[in-house]
């Protein structure tokens, strides 16, 4: 049933982890490309996912969002955060499609029970295509 409360829990939850991701990288000086953080409190994407432990439940639906956000077929979060094309404004604008794509249930299955590690890590550093 659409009102029944099933499943609102969890989204409630994807919901708060994403908002403590947003909230650690809410400004410029709080964001950082090419390392998960910086002795200065900076952080990537994936090093606010960490911080708030929720790297397993939203890695999916970020990766999803930068793809849509900016047009490229990236093949990790990773990529997209340190992509020369990628600034600050660019990563609140997939942290929001990211919100919104929760609250419309389009979420992506986990890219991590699909895929052995070893097939991870290949896509990982396989360069994003243009």
């Amino acid at each position: 049933m659409p009102f029944d409360g099933i499943g609102y829990s969890a989204r409630e939850e994807l919901l708060n982890k994403l908002d403590q991701v947003m909230a650690r990288l809410a400004s410029p000086d709080k964001w950082c490309q090419h390392a998960l953080g910086m002795r200065d409190g900076r952080r990537c994407v994936v090093g606010a996912l960490d911080a708030v432990i929720a790297k397993r439940e939203l890695y999916s639906v970020i990766l999803a969002s930068a793809r849509s956000v900016s047009g490229v077929d990236y093949t990790s979060v990773q990529r997209f955060n340190d992509d020369p094309a990628t600034d600050h404004q660019r990563v609140l604008a997939v942290l929001a499609d990211a919100r919104q794509r929760i609250l419309a249930d389009d979420i992506p299955p986990s890219i991590w029970s699909q895929m052995s590690i070893l097939q991870w890590l290949r896509l990982a550093f396989k360069p994003a295509r243009r």
